[in-house]
């Protein structure tokens, strides 16, 4: 299977039991998929894997203000709503866990 529609095609059709994915994958094609309410993401995470910006090396000016930003998102509380705002119409839960690293990321100016 080299998507992840012909995943969820292979667990809505009885051919796969489970796969397995990011949670915010899994929770998007829940949401999306006609089968949804057969559907359910279970277990604890397996692992939790950071994300990051990719952009030019040379422009450290577009660096900073994206640093300061994201900064003061952080420190505001502003990212929570920007992931209930985001995350929520996909039935993706904020965790104590996500919460906690969101908090933690609020560093001073």
């Amino acid at each position: 299977m080299s998507n992840f529609s012909e995943r969820l095609l292979a667990v809505d059709s009885d051919r796969a039991d489970a796969f397995c994915s990011d949670d915010a994958i899994l929770y998007t094609l829940r949401q999306k998929s006609p089968a949804r309410d057969r559907l359910e993401v279970v277990g604890r995470p397996l692992s939790f894997e950071p994300y990051g910006l990719m952009m030019r090396r040379d422009d450290s000016a577009f660096r900073l203000a994206v640093n300061k930003t994201l900064a003061e998102l952080f420190r505001s509380g502003e990212i929570t709503s920007l992931y209930h705002k985001w995350f929520d119409q996909f039935g993706i839960p904020l965790s104590e866990k996500l919460e906690t690293v969101l908090q933690a990321q609020a560093v001073p100016q």
